[in-house]
């Protein structure tokens, strides 16, 4: 379901919060549904970072789930072939130059 425009995006708190209210079916059914945004291979790297997020920020959630080993089981799968790919991983940097600044007190004086 789209958002309409302008509304705001909702923050990890937020998803957090909702996880926690949420009965552990339908919280069972998120997380899954992350999964297998990760499992995607033509899944963007920007929806597998959102998704990656969500499952960390969800941890806890996670490990207190009566669904927790069905839901290892199948996160270990995932996990173990994004592994096995041999995939290089993608850094994301602000700076493509690296600056190296000097004290000024003393050195060089």
């Amino acid at each position: 379901m789209a958002s309409p425009p302008g509304a705001a995006i909702p923050s990890s708190s937020d998803t957090q919060a909702a996880a926690n209210q949420e009965p552990p079916a339908i919280q069972l059914k998120t997380l899954l549904a992350h999964l297998s945004v990760l499992n995607d291979a033509c899944a963007k790297d920007e929806a597998k970072v959102k998704a990656a997020q969500e499952l960390s920020d969800n941890f806890d959630a996670i490990l207190a789930s009566p669904h927790y080993h069905q839901f290892l089981d199948q996160a270990m799968r995932v996990f173990v072939r994004l592994l096995q790919e041999g995939c290089r991983p993608h850094f994301i940097a602000e700076y493509n130059v690296q600056q190296v600044h000097w004290p000024t007190s003393g050195i060089g004086q």
